[in-house]
């Protein structure tokens, strides 16, 4: 046997199946020497089941009980019979070719005992798979923060190898088992995971120990594999966080007590503790507890008009297994939460621009808009009644359910996922469209093939101009925008230059980045640069995709000759003050991910604590402003 995969597995069965349908267009299967090893940790969710119906050349292996990772992927190791033996985790795809270039580097490389490829995120970002060994001068620079101000640094950059853009084929300490190809002669010698650690660190020590023994670890960016992540461990969020803390101090017992002094060690132990209880109390006061498991990629269809998907991770088939049967020119995702009045409006405006009539439909007729054309809407578990509204006045919307407000970026994305029309456009629900907006913005992008993402003028209900359309912000343009000096010099210039105030915004023009409140999006654009960034939960989002947009070489184009007017942030003002926190949240996340990297010391440090004070100073005038308010009455 050339090859054996060992899958461990818990409660993730549509991943699961995306995983293994993956192996099998790869070709990894009893034809070509290789066998596929599943074993099941008690799941719930049928996983053991689907296996059986849908893969009976995998041997599966049920366990009656959850015995965790390292225990399931022993099992897995014990009945694996081939030479070389790939760790993967269920909430990963493997493409094509991705596992003989791993095999690859262990024939050219006798010495290496374990190969690791590059993990990517579903829309393209390159995962944070390998670091170095926890080491204690490592560790205490990430708890002290001084890793991510000098992530450059190989003494103070910590273990999270923030200056390595893992694009070059080197050796490493400690890469990921999402995905980890290991030398049967290399297993033999250093023996299994060790199932002190039943979740995390079993791969840290396991690769510490190889190290010892004289292995070496290799990565290789020419192998490339799809890894959703987490989605096991994501389910139980809290008990997580507590299990990995735990697992890092049985790491520091095994393998650095020896090495400290007792002092030291104790410091250690102390941190490390403090950290778990910290990420923990965080994890409670962000509301993450639990989180609902990824979507594949290839996700099921959107539902038919006039049906409903339920929205518990994905857009799913209807309960009579009707997809959508065509891919349309264009469909409109709009993400909704507790605005049934403005989507009602929305909606219509939508179906008056080509020509559809709302409202019920008549009986024996279909309710389908004509090919070209389809709306979406993604109720985030609104509590007003609006998906209800949408399923009685509007059947021919595809409507989805969440069972929780997963966000603007993640809704979107179910939509972006689950649908194959040659145009998204992202529409918010406070939105109205005007006539013929939606046509003349398909004509546009057929006409211009080079635009990846174009949007329309965007009006006030006023009629006056939302600048929709700006430039990437700067240092001295977010000073002025975002502090008191945007107070003492209204019309400065740099304001000017990241809202294009200057420009007429009657006039077509290519710019850096559009608002998601109207955002047409090339289907290419999707497939090539990723979908939107769940990272940011709500803002930042349109311009982080348009980043990457440019950055592939897609135009960014503003197209005047499609109008909408906005009412601006109905949703977000329900809840002012955690749309803040997310404000400032995705505006840090989106400096961090594009500029922190290539930004001198100090501005690295001096941009979070800008970003934090700005934060409190705004939630204090919020608070003030309640308090002014009550005392009025």
């Amino acid at each position: 046997m050339k090859l054996s995969v060992v899958i461990v597995n818990w409660n993730t069965g549509p991943l699961l199946r995306a995983c293994l349908r993956s192996l099998a267009a790869a070709g990894i299967g009893p034809a070509a020497g290789a066998e596929v090893i599943v074993v099941d940790n008690a799941s719930t969710d049928g996983s053991a089941a689907m296996v059986r119906a849908e893969f009976p050349e995998v041997v599966l292996l049920a366990n009656t009980a959850n015995v965790g990772y390292a225990a399931g992927n022993n099992q897995g190791l014990r009945l694996a019979r081939g030479k070389a033996v790939l760790l993967l985790n269920p909430d990963t795809e493997v493409p094509s070719g991705a596992i003989e270039k791993l095999l690859g580097v262990l024939a050219a490389h006798p010495e290496v005992g374990a190969v690791a490829p590059r993990l990517v995120e579903p829309d393209g970002r390159v995962q944070a798979s390998v670091r170095g060994f926890p080491a204690p001068a490592a560790l205490l620079a990430e708890g002290l923060g001084l890793a991510r101000l000098f992530p450059r640094s190989r003494r103070l950059g910590g273990y999270r190898l923030r200056y390595w853009a893992l694009d070059d084929e080197r050796e490493v300490e400690q890469p990921m088992m999402s995905c980890l190809l290991i030398r049967r002669e290399a297993l033999d010698h250093i023996g299994l995971l060790d199932e002190a650690f039943p979740i995390f660190f079993n791969d840290v020590d396991w690769c510490y120990r190889a190290r010892q023994a004289g292995w070496r670890i290799r990565f290789t960016p020419q192998a490339q594999v799809l890894h959703y992540g987490g989605a096991s461990t994501r389910q139980v969020r809290r008990e997580m966080i507590r299990e990995s803390g735990r697992s890092l101090a049985r790491f520091y017992h095994k393998h650095y007590r020896s090495q400290l002094a007792p002092p030291l060690y104790a410091f250690c132990l102390l941190a490390i503790h403090a950290g778990t209880a910290l990420r923990e109390l965080w994890c409670g006061l962000a509301g993450t507890a639990a989180r609902p498991a990824p979507v594949p990629r290839p996700s099921a269809p959107l539902p038919a008009p006039g049906r409903e998907a339920p929205g518990a991770g994905g857009l799913l088939p209807d309960s009579e297994g009707n997809g959508q049967a065509e891919n349309p020119d264009l469909i409109v995702s709009i993400i909704n939460w507790n605005t049934r009045d403005d989507l009602e409006k929305c909606l219509r405006s939508i179906f008056a621009s080509v020509g559809i009539a709302a409202g019920p439909i008549p009986p024996g007729a279909q309710p389908r808009p004509p090919k070209s054309y389809r709306v979406a809407v993604v109720d985030n578990a609104s509590s007003d009644g609006s998906a209800e509204r949408v399923a009685e006045c509007f059947p021919q919307v595809l409507l989805v359910r969440n069972r929780e407000n997963r966000g603007f970026a993640a809704a979107n994305n179910q939509v972006l996922k689950g649908s194959r029309s040659r145009y998204v456009l992202l529409l918010n629900p406070d939105t109205e469209v005007h006539p013929g907006a939606l046509a003349a913005l398909v004509r546009f992008m057929d006409a211009n093939p080079e635009v990846g993402i174009c949007g329309p003028l965007v009006l006030n209900p006023d009629g006056s101009v939302q600048y929709s359309a700006r430039r990437f912000p700067t240092l001295l343009a977010g000073a002025f925008r975002n502090t008191f000096l945007g107070r003492l010099f209204p019309n400065n210039r740099y304001t000017r230059e990241y809202l294009l105030s200057d420009w007429d915004h009657r006039t077509q023009r290519d710019v850096d980045w559009l608002s998601g409140a109207a955002m047409m999006i090339r289907r290419e654009v999707i497939d090539q640069v990723g979908v939107l960034d769940e990272q940011f939960f709500m803002y930042s989002e349109d311009m982080d995709l348009c980043f990457r947009a440019r950055q592939a070489g897609w135009r960014v184009t503003f197209f005047p000759d499609a109008v909408i007017t906005h009412a601006r942030a109905h949703s977000s003002d329900q809840a002012q003050v955690r749309m803040l926190v997310q404000f400032h949240r995705s505006t840090y996340r989106f400096w961090r991910k594009h500029y922190a990297p290539r930004s001198s010391l100090p501005v690295r440090a001096l941009v979070p604590l800008g970003i934090l004070l700005r934060l409190v100073l705004v939630l204090a005038k919020n608070l003030t402003d309640r308090i002014r308010g009550e005392l009025r009455r």
